[in-house]
C-alpha cells in the first residue's frame, strides 16, 4: 500500500493557498494536505504533482493559454510512466477538469516537452496551479493537440520532424500520415476477389484527419493504388472509425497489407461507396441513420438505389449501438423499414445471398423479406423462426424452409445468412453452415415484386396486413444477386465478428519531409531543397530545423485559415542566425511574401535588425523595424503583433518598436513559407523553431508568458524546487 509522504517545502512556495488550506512553509517539515483539500482525480493514477504559475509580473488574467511543461528525471519519475508518457494527465485546480495537452517530445533518458492548455491564470498571481498525474500503466494515450491550440491559432509548427524531402512510395504528398494495416491470412479461409473488409478501431493518431473524414483513404499494398472505401462511422473527437474497404485480391495463404492515409486539410471526399459494393450487391443497409420521423428514403442503401423508409412511429431512440457501429432497435409491434418494390430483389431463377446481424429476445420475427406472406404468393424471407435462424422461399407452389440449429434469441449477437446456389439452398449461423435444402433448377421467385420488401416485418398476401414483427436489434442487412461461397461467408464472419483480431494496425508513419501543424487546421508543410536528417538539430524546445541559407525551405499550402484577412495577426518564432558569414540581404523567417499583398517576418543580418511588413494590395498596412544586438550562439524569440491600428515587434518578450497602420489585411493566395520566400530569395541561414501564426492580436502579457514558458521560467516545480508531491490518499 502506498503511503502519504512528508516533504520539505521551499521558501519560494510561501503564500500558496490550496483550497483554503494555509501551508506553513518556513523550512518546516509538513505533511501533505488532508484528503479533500483537492480531491484525487482518479484513483487509477498513483502519483500527482502540483504546477504553480509565476504570473505575478503580468496584470492580465489569461484564458485558454498554452503553457510548456518541461520534464526531466528531477521532476518526474520516468520509471513510473508508460514508455511514451501515455498515462500523463493534467487536471485543473479543484481536481475535476481534465485539460488538453500535447507531448511535443518524450525522452525518458533526458528532457521531455509537453504543452498544456490552462483555462485561466489570474493576473498578478503566483498561486494559480494545475495538477500533473502519472503512474497508471493501463491508461490510453489521451493527447489532444488541436485542443491545446484552439484559441485563435491558425498554425503551430514545432519543427521537430525529419526534414528529409519526400522520396519513395507515398500515395500523394498532400497526405501527411499513414498506417499499415496487416490482415491475418489465417482468418481468410479462401482467396477472395473484390472483398469488402470491415476496418473498425479507435485510434488517437487518426484524429489528425479532417473533422468530416474526407481525407481518409486506403491504398493497396503497393502504397499507391487507391482502394474504394465507404465510411460507416467517423468521430474526429476520439478517432473512432468504422469503414468498409474493397480489396481486389485477398489471399488466404499470406498476410495482406493495405494502408490508411489521413491528414490533408484540402482534400475532397475520398469515398466511393458504390465502388465498394459493386460485386453482386443489390442492397446494403448499415442501419446507422436516425429512424425518427424524417420522410421517404431516410434509411440509406449504400448503393444509393434502394433507400428505405422507417415506419412513422419510430424515434431517434431506436438508433442504438449495434454490432457494427449503430443499428436499429425494432419493438416487435409496429417498427419496420419499407424498402419499396425494387426489381433487383426479384431473384427469378438466379442465385442470391441475403444476410443480417441480429440481437433479439423474441422467438419469431422477420429480418428482411420480399413478397407476400400466407394466402399464396411468391416470397423469400430471412427470419428468426422459433428461436432459430432460417431462410424461407416460396414460388407459390413449393415452400422450402432451411433452418439452422443454433439458438439466436439468447440475447447475444448472431449473423444469419441464406444462400441459393443452383439447386441448393444453404443457411449459415455465425459463419457456419447448419442446414441445406434442395430446390428445382427452375425454381422461380420472379413474382416477389408483387409486394414491397421490408426489414423487420412482412405483409400478408391475402389480407395486406403486417405480420411477424421483429423484436430486437438488426444491423448490417445485405442483399446480393450472387451466391457467396462458404469461404467468403466464413471470412466475412471472422472480419465482422472480431475486426480487432482480423488485422493489426501498425505505428503511424509521417510523410518524409512533413512539418506538422498541431492545430485542427492541418496546415502541414513539406520541406524542399537539400535538407536531410542532419538538419534536424537542437532547437529552443526539443528539436528545430537548421536552414542552409541557400535552398532550404518549408512550403505550407495556402488555406483559408492562413489567409488572415481582416485586422488581427500575431506571428512568432524562435530563431538562431548562423554568423559563419555575413549577407547584405534580408533573410525570410516565416510568412507569405511573393507579391504586393504580403505579410512576413524577416531578418536583415548585416544590420542586426528585424523587420515586419504587412501589406494590403500595394499599400503598407504597417511596418515596424527595430535594431537589436545579440551574441552569436544564442536563440531569441521574435514576435510581431498587428492589432488593426498598430504594428509591434517583440524581442525576447520586450516590445522594441511599433508603427501606426493604415489599412486592413487582405486575402493572400500565396503559399506560406518558412526559411525562404516562395520566389526562392531571402534564404535564412540558421535554426528556426516553434513557429506560430494567430488570427488574433496577442497582448503584451500573453507574449511575455509564452516567452517565460518556453524558457522554463514560468512554472514552480513543487517537489524538487518548490512545494510538494503526494501519493494517492485513497490507496
Amino acid at each position: 500500500m502506498k503511503m502519504k509522504r512528508s516533504l520539505l517545502f521551499s521558501q519560494s512556495c510561501r503564500g500558496v493557498i490550496l483550497r483554503g488550506l494555509a501551508w506553513m512553509i518556513a523550512g518546516l517539515v509538513v505533511t501533505s494536505p488532508a484528503r479533500g483539500a483537492d480531491p484525487w482525480w482518479d484513483i487509477s493514477w498513483g502519483e500527482r504533482k502540483m504546477l504553480v504559475f509565476m504570473n505575478s509580473g503580468q496584470t492580465e488574467t489569461l484564458t485558454d493559454v498554452p503553457i510548456l511543461v518541461v520534464l526531466d528525471a528531477s521532476r518526474i519519475d520516468y520509471s513510473l510512466t508508460q514508455n511514451a508518457g501515455e498515462d500523463l494527465r493534467f487536471i485543473d485546480a479543484g481536481g475535476s477538469i481534465e485539460l488538453d495537452y500535447e507531448i511535443e517530445t518524450w525522452d525518458e533518458t533526458g528532457t521531455s516537452y509537453v504543452w498544456v492548455k490552462v483555462p485561466q491564470i489570474d493576473g498578478s498571481s503566483y498561486t494559480d496551479y494545475i495538477w500533473m498525474y502519472y503512474d497508471y500503466f493501463g491508461a490510453p494515450d489521451n493527447q489532444n493537440a488541436s485542443g491545446v491550440w484552439s484559441n485563435g491559432y491558425a498554425g503551430v509548427w514545432h519543427l521537430k520532424e525529419d526534414p528529409t524531402p519526400p522520396a519513395g512510395s507515398w500515395y500523394n504528398p498532400s497526405w501527411t500520415y499513414r498506417k499499415k494495416i496487416t490482415i491475418d491470412n489465417t482468418k481468410v479461409t479462401e482467396t477472395l476477389t473484390n472483398f469488402p473488409v470491415l476496418i473498425s478501431f479507435t485510434d488517437v493518431d487518426v484524429k489528425a484527419a479532417r473533422a468530416d473524414g474526407f481525407d481518409i483513404l486506403f491504398t493497396d499494398d503497393d502504397e499507391i493504388t487507391k482502394l474504394d472505401h465507404e465510411i460507416d462511422e467517423w468521430d474526429d473527437a476520439t478517432g473512432r472509425l468504422v469503414a468498409w474497404v474493397k480489396i481486389p485480391s485477398l489471399p488466404s495463404g499470406t498476410d495482406k497489407d493495405i494502408y490508411i492515409y489521413y491528414g490533408n486539410s484540402g482534400a475532397t471526399d475520398q469515398q466511393n461507396k458504390t465502388g465498394v459494393w459493386s460485386n453482386g450487391y443489390e442492397g446494403v443497409y448499415h442501419l446507422n441513420e436516425d429512424p425518427g420521423p424524417g420522410g421517404a428514403g431516410d434509411i440509406k442503401d449504400a448503393l444509393a438505389t434502394n433507400d428505405g423508409t422507417a415506419e412513422s412511429n419510430m424515434t431517434g431512440a431506436d438508433l442504438v449501438t449495434a454490432k457494427i457501429g449503430d443499428g436499429i432497435d425494432f419493438d416487435g409491434s409496429d417498427d419496420h423499414v419499407d424498402l419499396g418494390n425494387p426489381t433487383s430483389y426479384d431473384f427469378g431463377t438466379g442465385d442470391w445471398t441475403v444476410s443480417g446481424w441480429v440481437k433479439g429476445g423474441d422467438s419469431d420475427g422477420m429480418i428482411v423479406a420480399n413478397g407476400g406472406n400466407n394466402g399464396g404468393g411468391i416470397r423469400w424471407l430471412l427470419r428468426n423462426e422459433a428461436g432459430k435462424g432460417s431462410i424461407l422461399t416460396d414460388d407459390n407452389s413449393t415452400k422450402i424452409t432451411t433452418k439452422g440449429s443454433t439458438s439466436v434469441n439468447n440475447g447475444s449477437w448472431h449473423w444469419i445468412i441464406g444462400v441459393r446456389d443452383g439447386t441448393t439452398i444453404r443457411v449459415y449461423i455465425d459463419g457456419t453452415q447448419e442446414d441445406t435444402s434442395t430446390c428445382a433448377a427452375g425454381y422461380d421467385l420472379s413474382g416477389t415484386s408483387q409486394k414491397n420488401a421490408y426489414i423487420g416485418v412482412i405483409k400478408r398476401q391475402d389480407t395486406d396486413v403486417f405480420t411477424t414483427f421483429f423484436d430486437g436489434i438488426i444491423d448490417e442487412v445485405r442483399i446480393s444477386s450472387v451466391d457467396r461461397s462458404s469461404g467468403w461467408i466464413q471470412t466475412e464472419y471472422n472480419n465482422q465478428n472480431s475486426p480487432g483480431t482480423f488485422y493489426s494496425v501498425g505505428t503511424q508513419e509521417l510523410k518524409s519531409g512533413a512539418m506538422v501543424d498541431s492545430t485542427s487546421n492541418s496546415n502541414t508543410g513539406t520541406t524542399s531543397g537539400s535538407m536531410d536528417s542532419f538538419d534536424r538539430v537542437t532547437g529552443q524546445i526539443g528539436l528545430g530545423i537548421d536552414f542552409d541559407g541557400l535552398d532550404d525551405r518549408i512550403d505550407i499550402p495556402d488555406s483559408a485559415s492562413l489567409d488572415i484577412a481582416g485586422d488581427k495577426l500575431t506571428v512568432s518564432a524562435w530563431m538562431l542566425p548562423d554568423f559563419d558569414q555575413t549577407w547584405p540581404l534580408d533573410q525570410h523567417v516565416v510568412g507569405k511574401r511573393a507579391g504586393s499583398t504580403a505579410w512576413h517576418l524577416w531578418f536583415k543580418e548585416s544590420a542586426n535588425d528585424f523587420k515586419v511588413k504587412i501589406k494590403a494590395g500595394g499599400a503598407n498596412v504597417a511596418t515596424a523595424t527595430t535594431a537589436i544586438s545579440f551574441t552569436p550562439g544564442t536563440a531569441h524569440y521574435l514576435a510581431s503583433v498587428y492589432d488593426g491600428s498598430n504594428q509591434y515587434i517583440y524581442w525576447d518578450a520586450f516590445q522594441e518598436n511599433s508603427s501606426v497602420g493604415t489599412g486592413v489585411l487582405s486575402t493572400n493566395d500565396e503559399d506560406m513559407t518558412i526559411g525562404r520566400k516562395s520566389d526562392d530569395t531571402w534564404a535564412f541561414d540558421g535554426v528556426i523553431d516553434e513557429v506560430r501564426i494567430s488570427n488574433v492580436a496577442r497582448s503584451p502579457d500573453w507574449i511575455t508568458v509564452q516567452y517565460k514558458s518556453m524558457t522554463d521560467a514560468y512554472i514552480r516545480w513543487c517537489i524538487t524546487v518548490v512545494t510538494w508531491q503526494e501519493v494517492d490518499p485513497n490507496q
